[in-house]
């Protein structure tokens, strides 16, 4: 259902995306930086020690649990999210039309995945009412 705002219109999902990447500002990429550090760092912890409260676990080990390719891949993520932020490293990994857009791309994701967060919470609310 469209949703007016301004003198368009938007839908309720952009609409949110849109409130909530206000209401972090420009904290959003240090945000999305500590995530994909944590992630980074939780995944090489798994990987090399495998510790129990991880594995038994569903939702840390479908988060942390991962296969050499992809921890690499999570590392490198990292590392490129903070050359971005804190604008270091070589051009062709910094620029606006690169890096940048990555993680500018990421708070959005961030957002979305937020704002489905909040829309879930609510059909929820809405289900366990009826009953």
């Amino acid at each position: 259902m469209p949703i007016p705002q301004g003198e368009s219109f938007t839908t309720l999902l952009d609409f949110l995306k849109s409130w909530i990447k206000g209401l972090f500002g420009g904290s959003l990429s240090y945000i999305i930086v500590v995530i994909l550090i944590v992630s980074a760092i939780m995944s090489t912890y798994d990987y090399f020690a495998k510790p129990e409260w991880i594995r038994k676990n569903h939702y840390l080990t479908r988060a942390f649990t991962t296969t050499p390719l992809y921890l690499v891949s999570k590392i490198i993520g990292a590392v490129f999210a903070v050359m971005v932020v804190f604008n270091i490293g070589p051009e062709v990994i910094i620029s606006a039309d690169t890096g940048a857009t990555i993680v500018d791309l990421c708070g959005t994701l961030f957002c979305i995945v937020v704002a489905f967060s909040f829309i879930e919470e609510i059909k929820a609310f809405e289900g366990g009412k009826k009953n």
